[in-house]
């Protein structure tokens, strides 16, 4: 088990410990035989750090009617969904760009996977690196399709730095699941100065 594995195995416990039914919604991890058939899919390599991310649990299952038990807001995809929205964002990238006469801000890299669900705002990661290095990080980017022009800067290094600070906040009290009302609480003024990277964190 790798180092993300041993984060997120950690922060379920966690969350367990507050009464958090996190476990109840989230589907189980993708096999070796599914990821390696979505890298195929993709047509690069995944990061160690994002096939833990899948392999730990395949996406949220979304009960109707209930507030998602996830202490995020943007709920995480399934491996499926990251190869579909992967070639969607793809080809609109290059419908942008034939409209602008080859060079426009609205991209999405060809090594940039989905993490989390498809909505106004989305985290992905890019494996730019895994073809040389499979244990290199991959580096965060928060997209906001109203705000191309915010994609390209990463927002945090690697998914293991965003497992970390989640971890750091959840042992802080930062953010806690409040079992009587049913949801996350979060104190954003209590979060350190090198945490704030809104949008990713929380």
């Amino acid at each position: 088990m790798g180092v993300v594995r041993d984060l997120l195995q950690e922060l379920n416990d966690r969350w367990a410990e507050q009464s958090a039914p996190i476990a109840r919604y989230l589907l189980p991890g993708a096999t070796e035989q599914e990821l390696d058939e979505a890298e195929k899919q993709l047509g690069f390599p995944l990061s160690a750090e994002v096939r833990d991310w899948y392999g730990w649990h395949n996406g949220y299952d979304l009960v109707p009617g209930l507030a998602p038990q996830w202490p995020s807001r943007k709920l995480p995809g399934s491996l499926k969904e990251a190869v579909r929205d992967h070639h969607a964002s793809r080809a609109q990238a290059r419908e942008f760009a034939e409209e602008a006469g080859g060079v426009a801000e609205w991209n999405f890299g060809a090594t940039w996977v989905a993490l989390t669900r498809p909505g106004k705002q989305m985290v992905v990661a890019d494996n730019d690196r895994a073809g040389q290095d499979s244990l290199a990080p991959s580096a965060l980017r928060l997209i906001i399709f109203d705000e191309p022009e915010k994609w390209n800067p990463p927002r945090l290094p690697s998914l293991m730095s965003l497992l970390e600070a989640w971890l750091t906040l959840t042992q802080q009290g930062t953010l806690r699941f409040n079992p009587t009302v049913g949801d996350w609480e979060e104190d954003w003024s209590a979060v350190p100065q090198h945490l704030r990277v809104r949008g990713l964190i929380l």
